[in-house]
């Protein structure tokens, strides 16, 4: 693989990130996952109440969680009178969209691994092979 290929490949890559990262940014977060898996549970939706107790947050809390994770395309709502309803999002062009970002950040790192095991690439940035450095005496003290 030549450079000008892995360059290109990197900027490809750090496109798919930029274009999915609100979603990266949404999963990212422990409380949001547990009210995303407690909306999967949920058949026909769940109000911010529920939810907030089933994650063990408080209302305002679970409301910003849910607003992150709307924003990201994961969680719609709906309204029966004054009464608000969450559910997860049936939009699977975001699922994609990780998919594709996952998938191509394995294969990248896939590509970097065998050119090093050829030789042809270093697995530090400043070019020296991690072989190349000298063992410091402490090196393992801190296992």
């Amino acid at each position: 693989m030549d450079q000008e290929l892995i360059a290109r490949s990197m900027r490809d890559l750090a496109r798919e990130f930029d274009s999915c990262r609100d979603l990266l940014v949404a999963l990212g977060n422990e409380n949001r996952q547990l009210i995303f898996m407690a909306l999967l549970e949920s058949h026909g939706g769940a109000r911010v109440g529920e939810l907030a107790e089933r994650a063990g947050l408080s209302r305002p809390a679970t409301s910003h969680h849910l607003k992150v994770l709307r924003e990201a395309g994961l969680v719609e709502s709906y309204r029966v009178g004054t009464r608000s309803f969450y559910h997860a999002s049936t939009r699977l062009d975001r699922w994609g969209e990780l998919a594709r970002v996952t998938s191509d950040a394995e294969r990248f790192v896939r590509a970097m691994v065998a050119l090093e095991a050829r030789g042809e690439g270093c697995s530090r940035r400043d070019g020296k092979d991690v072989s190349d450095r000298e063992e410091r005496p402490d090196d393992h003290d801190s296992l």
